[in-house]
């Protein structure tokens, strides 16, 4: 059972932050139009080895309410949240959006970060998504449903609809069109590729094989950018490999 409070972290940004277990501090941050629930298979089989904490971003989940903005504000409120909760460095986990908002977070106040885990996510730009926000933006909701739908699962994942996809599904359809398409064009021009050998930390990067935005060829470029950085690959995953295959990501975090 996840049991979240509300936290206010900023001006006009309160958000619901779960905070469990004990050990060494973990941070998970969500992708867009995710929320906090996108880690609620990860979470339990962390909390025996770690304090795990997750929580909305803006424009999310019980933050949807709260105005949208750009990743250095994203990692301020990281930051922020770290010092609420009387954590002074944590392990970043981020997937996809939310691994944006830790590679800036780790980039803007190193000393904070102990360790970061980028899950299917860039440090380069993403031209395409200019077009996806537009999609979004037009409120054509049902092409923006099938078509999001279609880049994270599977084909026999969409027709026999399990928990992951509904899950999905419910958030774009709950999302603002506005603060999503808004991240998607953020995501769209993001470009720290260059500056990733200024992380001193260690970096876990995890590539799903049929991710193609965050392929596997893309994530090797970054680790090998990385000073410490090391790739796992999971054999058959899409995009939502921490929604779908929580238990793998798991075996990986526990493995290092």
């Amino acid at each position: 059972m996840r049991d979240a409070r509300r936290i206010q972290l900023g001006s006009g940004y309160a958000t619901a932050v779960t905070d469990e277990g004990t050990g060494p501090a973990v941070v998970l941050v969500h992708g867009t139009p995710l929320d906090q629930r996108a880690w609620a298979g990860l979470e339990p089989l962390l909390r025996g080895h770690f304090r795990v904490v997750s929580y909305d971003l803006r424009g999310h989940g019980t933050a949807r309410d709260c105005p949208p903005t750009g990743y250095p504000a994203l990692s301020h409120d990281l930051i922020a949240l770290l010092d609420r909760l009387g954590i002074d460095r944590a392990h970043l986990i981020g997937h996809s959006y939310g691994g944006q908002v830790v590679q800036t977070a780790a980039l803007a106040y190193p000393e904070r970060i102990s360790a970061l885990t980028l899950v299917c996510t860039r440090s380069s730009p993403v031209p395409a998504m200019e077009v996806a926000a537009d999609q979004i933006a037009r409120s054509d909701g049902n092409r923006a449903v099938t078509g999001t739908l279609s880049r994270w699962f599977s084909p026999a994942a969409i027709v026999a609809n399990p928990p992951a996809v509904r899950y999905a599904r419910s958030c774009i359809t709950d999302i603002d069109e506005q603060v999503w398409a808004n991240a998607l064009r953020t995501i769209g021009v993001y470009d720290v590729a260059h500056r990733l050998g200024d992380i001193d930390a260690p970096v876990q990067l995890v590539a799903a094989e049929h991710d193609a935005i965050s392929t596997p060829a893309i994530m090797r470029d970054m680790t090998d950018r990385l000073r410490h950085g090391r790739l796992d690959v999971l054999a058959g995953a899409w995009h939502m490999a921490p929604v779908e295959s929580p238990e793998r990501l798991a075996e990986i975090l526990l493995r290092h």
